[in-house]
């Protein structure tokens, strides 16, 4: 997991690759709420979704004990969790087949 080599950040992003439609200013908002020892998650209406963000240091500490097979979902579920609410849906739209990619650029090129 590329987690393992973060040395320097305090906090850090983590995005699915295929969700690249989120609003800039909804990781600004999640920065301005980030914590030690907690992972923010944007929430849209009652859906969590992408990005998350989390305390390196924390992040670190739970990967020395983590199995290689283990799910960013089971890494941070003991974790504090701090939701920030959004406007945007962008952190809940996921592209995995072209068909979802064309009507994504339809609904976003409009």
């Amino acid at each position: 997991m590329g987690l393992r080599h973060i040395r320097q950040a305090k906090y850090v992003f983590i995005q699915n690759v295929d969700a690249p439609f989120l609003q800039t200013s909804t990781l600004l908002e999640m920065i301005k709420s980030a914590e030690p020892e907690t992972t923010i998650l944007p929430r849209f209406k009652t859906s969590n979704g992408h990005p998350v963000l989390a305390d390196a240091e924390m992040l670190r500490n739970l990967l020395k004990n983590a199995d290689e097979s283990s799910s960013l979902k089971q890494l941070i579920s003991g974790c504090k969790r701090k939701i920030v609410e959004t406007d945007d849906n962008g952190i809940l739209i996921n592209v995995n087949t072209p068909n979802e990619y064309d009507k994504v650029m339809h609904e976003y090129m409009a």
